[in-house]
């Protein structure tokens, strides 16, 4: 995201903030902001903690609008992430907001609603309604077994997960299958395509991260979506 707004957006002076939650989950993500900062040479980032059942946030805008920052990452779940959005909202504070894993989910448009617009999400994995052969695939099967309206990222990160299981157990072979050559298939895959529903995907015996892309979408309110903004993005 630090180089989507300098890189992309050409704010070479911006400010940025984050609001997150005191845990490990927020500690990482603000000491990776801090040094994407001091890299891009920006101020350091202005920090604001959220409760995770805040169902107010006054004092995180308040703080975030005193120091003036142009945009803010909001690095938590679903619930902090809207009443945020909802209270810059109240207070007329209108930076750019982005949106981490778990902060770029449809039902955060659902609550912020209004307060949602121009919102920047970013994440691994497509989104349910993207069409692609691989979101095809997984949504025809899926409607057949459990006929839902439509399914959240995280059902899709766990059809991923389940995609690169079957296909190292394939490659170890029926009559080999054990943890060693379940191991040793998973480490060989290489560019792996899951039909769109993420980047190509990538393991080694010392690279255990299934890939290291991304892609930034942009709200879209009135039908309550997430349209893209960049394709596949690595830092």
């Amino acid at each position: 995201m630090t180089k989507y707004i300098v890189e992309d957006l050409k704010a070479r002076d911006a400010r940025i903030g984050i609001v997150t939650m005191d845990v490990e989950y927020g500690k990482v993500a603000i000491a990776a902001l801090k040094e994407r900062a001091n890299a891009y040479k920006l101020p350091p980032p202005h920090v604001e903690i959220i409760d995770p059942g805040a169902i107010d946030a006054t004092s995180q805008v308040l703080g975030l609008g005193k120091a003036k920052v142009d945009y803010v990452i909001l690095h938590m779940g679903i619930g902090p992430t809207a009443v945020v959005v909802r209270s810059a909202l109240k207070f007329k504070f209108s930076p750019t907001f982005f949106g981490t894993f778990y902060s770029c989910d449809e039902e955060i448009i659902k609550l912020g609603g209004k307060a949602a617009e121009g919102y920047i999400g970013i994440h691994s994995f497509n989104p349910w309604y993207h069409k692609s052969p691989g979101m095809d695939k997984l949504r025809e099967i899926t409607l057949k077994y459990d006929p839902v309206k439509s399914r959240n990222r995280l059902y899709i990160q766990g059809w991923v997960t389940s995609m690169i299981l079957a296909e190292a157990m394939k490659r170890a072979g029926k009559t080999a299958l054990n943890n060693e050559t379940l191991t040793d298939a998973v480490e060989g895959i290489r560019d792996f395509d899951s039909g769109d529903i993420c980047a190509p995907i990538t393991y080694s015996p010392t690279q255990h991260k299934a890939g290291e892309y991304c892609r930034l979408y942009k709200a879209d309110v009135k039908n309550i979506r997430f349209t893209p903004l960049t394709g596949w993005i690595k830092p």
